[in-house]
């Protein structure tokens, strides 16, 4: 009779304790899901904290053909090289040539659609792994009242000719800038950031005004 009343008294125990820990694990994805900022709905966040994105762009056209993002007129004022190179591979891009003081070619400018960012999280994907891994730059700034980023997971080099930035079209879409020079007799070596930024900014003129 009292094998039976301890038997009985385990089974209980491991009854409330196998609810207790499934109590705690719903709290605790509960308390993940809440933290993860993940709902776009949330006042003027979108992902992971992410600024919402108050204009939505139709990119379309532009992630088929990425090179059009900048004029003739616009690669001139930027200090580039045309036409661009278009590459589809893995998401939409176009390289243009960057000339040094001598005329050759001192470097490269990219733009590309992040369209693989997963779950389709925007300019959010970067402050999601920036909040799980920090980054060694990520300066949070705006253009024309679009959410964009300067950003470098491992090391600061802009002033090495180093630049890499994204702007923020949609909540779930936005488009890279990458300024890559070689040596300091490229003009914008020193301030690589200030080349990203502008042909950003062209790059969003053009998209705003869909041409």
């Amino acid at each position: 009779m009292r094998l039976g009343i301890v038997v009985t008294l385990a089974a209980a125990v491991v009854t409330l304790a196998s609810g207790c820990s499934d109590d705690d694990s719903s709290s605790k994805h509960a308390d993940h899901r809440a933290s993860s900022g993940a709902d776009s709905s949330n006042g003027d966040k979108a992902f992971n904290g992410a600024p919402k994105v108050k204009s939505p762009l139709d990119t379309t056209a532009y992630q088929k053909d990425p090179c059009k993002v900048l004029s003739s007129e616009q690669l001139k004022t930027a200090g580039l090289t045309g036409p661009g190179t278009s590459v589809s591979t893995p998401e939409p891009s176009c390289l243009w040539k960057v000339p040094n003081a001598s005329g050759n070619t001192g470097g490269t400018l990219t733009i590309t659609f992040l369209t693989n960012a997963l779950p389709h999280e925007g300019i959010g994907s970067l402050y999601g792994s920036h909040a799980y891994q920090a980054f060694k730059v990520f300066e949070p700034f705006d253009i024309q009242g679009y959410p964009a980023v300067v950003y470098d997971l491992r090391k600061d080099d802009r002033n090495k000719g180093q630049c890499k930035l994204a702007v923020g079209v949609t909540d779930e879409i936005a488009y890279e800038v990458k300024n890559s020079l070689d040596a300091p007799s490229t003009p914008g070596y020193a301030d690589s950031c200030s080349g990203a930024k502008k042909a950003a900014e062209a790059a969003l003129t053009t998209m705003k005004s869909g041409t």
